[in-house]
This record gives structure tokens, sequence and C-alpha cells, in this order.
């Protein structure tokens, strides 16, 4: 069962996410607030995330002692090679905004 997390990246992305920022469910890729017969709820739908772009660009910023997107963003224009595939850079420049959506 706990091989689960480590296999799934939209699993660790929203794990990480959650432990290192403490970002609250609002603020985390693939949180939906939900109702139920007992009230409100958080439900999580990983699909609406690009899981692999989030957990790699986390790690990276993580090791790299980035908290804002400031910081982030000038890393990112600092070591993101420009000739990278402008689909790429698009899903990386979108990790960062989802990763820092406060």
């Amino acid at each position: 069962m706990h091989s689960y997390y480590a296999n799934n990246p939209s699993a660790l992305s929203d794990i990480l996410s959650l432990l290192w920022r403490d970002a609250p469910p609002e603020d985390r890729c693939g949180m939906t607030r939900a109702t139920g017969e007992h009230g409100a709820y958080w439900e999580y739908v990983p699909a609406e995330c690009d899981s692999s772009a989030l957990l790699s660009t986390l790690s990276f910023l993580r090791k790299a002692g980035i908290s804002s997107l400031p910081e982030a963003q000038r890393l990112f224009s600092r070591f993101v090679p420009t000739d990278l595939a402008a689909g790429e850079r698009s899903r990386l420049e979108a990790a960062l905004a989802r990763l820092f959506r406060r």
C-alpha cells in the first residue's frame, strides 16, 4: 500500500506541496472542494495536474531553497535552456504557477 505513494508522481507532488509549502487544499493542484451528505470536503482529482512536471519542479526548487514565485522564475530564467522545446518550457512554467498559487 505504501508503494502507491512512492510510485505515483501525482500523490508525491501533492504530499511535497503540503509538507514543503504547508499549502492549504485550495492552493494545491488537483484538490477540488466537494459537498456530500456529511458536509464539505476536499477531493483529490490528479487528472488536471501535470504530475511529472510538478514533481520534478518541486524537487528542484526545494533543493535550491526556493520559496517564492519570483525566486523560482529567476532561477528558471537562469538555468532552463533557452533552446528547450516550447511545449516543454510552457509545461515547466505552468508547473511553477501551480506551485505558488497563493
